[in-house]
């Protein structure tokens, strides 16, 4: 008779364990599923917020576009030589090709890049 019980208690034993390990690989295939669900959220919303910073960028660069044309006036600070702040009047002629910077026509006919 113990042995009977013995058996019938293995058996529910084995049951349960089956049941446990069906539930643990179910749990496990859903968090699995969730933290693909949260990081392919994540990065949505990353991508769209970089995609919003491009737009808001670009709105900036094209009215810096339009604000630095050739012959517009401009202040130039930092220029040695021109008083205690070192600031002085100057007009735009054109982009430096091999500096990317802008050629300022400074008074007395001095040029800067």
């Amino acid at each position: 008779r113990n042995r009977q019980k013995l058996a019938r208690a293995r058996a529910v034993s084995e049951a349960r364990r089956s049941v446990c390990e069906a539930e643990l690989q179910a749990f496990d295939d859903r968090r699995t599923t969730l933290s693909r669900a949260a990081f392919h959220n994540l990065l949505g919303a990353y991508i769209k917020l970089i995609a919003d910073w491009g737009r808001k960028a670009s709105l900036v660069a094209e009215y810096f576009k339009e604000e630095l044309q050739p012959g517009k006036a401009v202040e130039v600070v930092g220029v040695r030589g021109e008083g205690p702040d070192g600031r002085c009047t100057g007009v735009l002629e054109d982009i430096d090709e091999a500096t990317g910077r802008w050629v300022v026509s400074m008074p007395g006919g001095a040029r800067s890049a």
